[in-house]
């Protein structure tokens, strides 16, 4: 620990000589640390902490935060009459051993046992480089997921939701806990991550636009990094398809021209995503007076045969098939600029609006608009009108929405 801190003093204090840009703006310290096979370190020394009080920095956190931690820690902490005095077993209790259900938490205990001293050790090193050159400083980990339920099948140790009390209370220094999302599980596991004010930021996850879109509305996400992104720009490296290279190249560009949009708009109901999944393949959010429904603009479709040959229907099915398994990557991020009008930065989305109140009489749009940004300022392009009087984003864009409601019968 102490080579670590040394090491990571000096990296920062070359960064603070070195970039007066400030291009360097977090700084992620280790990753995706844990133990895996077992649930938690049986050697000698460890089975003499395991056996030992429970250190005084986490019950004094556990104490000051009482009634206010991850439910499954309050859970068992109650249970076993919210103790101070003990050693792990005695404050948290005995784990159960096992769960069919990959949300459950086996060998908990033995997690929140490993998550400390993981915790104390990063925290150490994150506070002497803190001391060098004070950025914003976060861990992430290997996500908790299905068929990987129990610590050790994960790194166990990790940063997890379950245990993040434990790294606040251990690891002060460490200004956020970070998620790797590459599983089918993305909504579940941001909104474990966001529990107790944890700032959203997303180090590694697929090329997948909707995500990002979803993150930033959803959960005001400081930052969505799909991994290789800074790779080759074509063929498939690390799982990002050229396709989504060029997607999350035209999303980006999009965002980054939007201005102060989206930042004057963090932490209120005026900016919501919406993700398109298997499970919920119709999402709505309300906002003001309407209600958004989101579905993907992407049909189940085949090739018409016009008189083409075997091999050209074949290519055009494939090509169709392709662009249909984009279906779950629709998403969207929405903000309301004023009672009735709204952005959408959208990839692969169909939207129908509703009003909030039942005798609010029919939705209907004043003005629907394709276009983009260009440094904060719209830039309108297309104006739907008549049978394209739909709104709906193919591929990756953005539209101006006015709405209006009417009780007059259409």
């Amino acid at each position: 620990m102490e080579a670590d801190k040394r090491a990571y003093a000096a990296l920062m204090r070359h960064i603070k000589e070195i970039d007066s840009d400030h291009t360097v703006i977090m700084m992620q310290v280790e990753n995706e640390m844990g133990i895996l096979g077992v649930p938690r370190d049986y050697s000698a020394a460890a089975q003499k902490d395991w056996k030992a009080q429970v250190p005084t920095d986490l019950m004094n956190y556990l104490t000051s935060h009482k009634g206010k931690l991850y439910p499954e820690l309050e859970k068992v902490w109650a249970a076993n009459g919210y103790k101070t005095k003990g050693n792990w077993e005695d404050i948290f209790g005995k784990s159960i051993e096992s769960s069919e259900d990959w949300k459950a938490f086996p060998h908990y205990t033995e997690e929140l046992f490993q998550a400390y001293h993981y915790a104390k050790y990063v925290g150490e090193i994150t506070a002497a480089g803190k001391a060098e050159y004070d950025i914003p400083m976060y861990v992430n980990n290997w996500i908790k997921q299905p068929g990987m339920g129990a610590p050790g099948q994960f790194p166990s140790g990790s940063p997890q939701p379950e245990v993040l009390d434990v790294w606040r209370a251990a690891a002060p220094a460490v200004d956020l806990i970070a998620p790797d999302i590459y599983a089918n599980v993305f909504e579940w596991t941001l909104s474990q991550f966001a529990l107790s004010g944890n700032p959203i930021f997303i180090p590694e996850s697929k090329g997948d636009v909707a995500r990002a879109l979803y993150a930033f509305g959803e959960y005001d996400a400081l930052g969505f990094a799909p991994f290789g992104f800074d790779g080759p720009q074509e063929g498939n490296y690390f799982g990002v398809s050229a396709e989504e290279f060029r997607e999350l190249g035209q999303c980006y560009g999009i965002l980054s021209e939007m201005g102060t949009l989206i930042p004057d708009n963090y932490g209120s109901d005026r900016m919501r995503g919406l993700l398109v999944g298997t499970d919920n393949p119709a999402p709505s959010v309300e906002m003001g007076d309407y209600i958004f429904t989101l579905q993907s603009s992407v049909r189940d479709r085949r090739a018409a045969n016009y008189g083409q040959g075997a091999e050209q229907m074949a290519a055009e099915n494939a090509a169709l098939a392709a662009r249909n398994q984009q279906q779950a990557k629709s998403g969207a991020l929405i903000i309301q600029t004023s009672a009735d009008e709204f952005y959408i930065i959208g990839i692969n989305a169909r939207f129908s609006f509703e009003s909030k109140d039942s005798k609010g009489g029919a939705v209907l749009h004043e003005v629907i608009e394709e276009g983009t940004f260009k440094d904060g300022v719209w830039i309108p392009g297309r104006r739907l009108n008549g049978d394209e009087d739909h709104a709906i984003i193919m591929g990756v864009g953005a539209l101006r929405v006015v709405l209006y409601r009417s009780t007059v019968g259409i």
